[in-house]
């Protein structure tokens, strides 16, 4: 199952293979219906990643078309799903966004990873935040030319507006990156 993330409420978002949106309760395994069959992709096709603080906006992805799978990140959209309405669209194609958070201080913004290929071969990862209202995104200075490449691991530091993320050791040594010594785990808030 894909589940979304919702770490600020009892429920949990999941799709089933039916392509319908479901929550359960965490306090009394209560199951309830959101979205109808074929509201998405059939699963494991589509997957979801996180949720506004509301429970309205649902954020996903699913392939761009019938011969790709969503794990192909260049062959995938990003989906937004309001549940109110069951309007669905995309917001971003072909990108390779992952780890998409939205702030439970009720901002507005989600945070994500985004891998972005050079030219000449291999890529990096960025961490972003962007609103969904087609505003530019906001990198965070984690990873080149700020700290060592970023880790995959990062979070929205509760309402603060500001995020942990960390970032790799040197690789065949057991230390930090020169630029911080005394550790991997960095704060900072979009803007920073």
């Amino acid at each position: 199952l894909s589940v979304a993330n919702v770490p600020w409420s009892e429920w949990k978002y999941y799709n089933l293979p039916d392509g319908s949106v479901r929550r359960l309760s965490i306090l009394t395994l209560v199951r309830q219906e959101v979205c109808p069959p074929g509201t998405l992709a059939p699963q494991p096709l589509a997957y979801l990643e996180t949720i506004t603080p509301d429970e309205r906006i649902l954020i996903g992805a699913e392939p761009l078309d019938a011969d790709s799978r969503v794990q192909d990140f260049s062959r995938q959209r990003g989906f937004i799903l309001d549940l109110h309405t069951g309007e669905k669209r995309i917001f971003h194609a072909g990108e390779r966004w992952s780890h998409e958070q939205f702030d439970p201080g009720d901002s507005g913004r989600l945070l994500y990873l985004h891998y972005v290929p050079k030219p000449t071969g291999g890529g990096r990862t960025c961490v972003e935040a962007r609103s969904l209202d087609g505003s530019d995104p906001i990198r965070l200075p984690f990873g080149d030319p700020w700290t060592a490449e970023q880790s995959g691991h990062l979070g929205w530091i509760g309402r603060t507006g500001k995020v942990a993320s960390t970032t790799v050791w040197r690789l065949g040594q057991t230390r930090h990156d020169a630029r911080h010594p005394e550790g991997n785990l960095l704060l900072a808030a979009p803007g920073d």
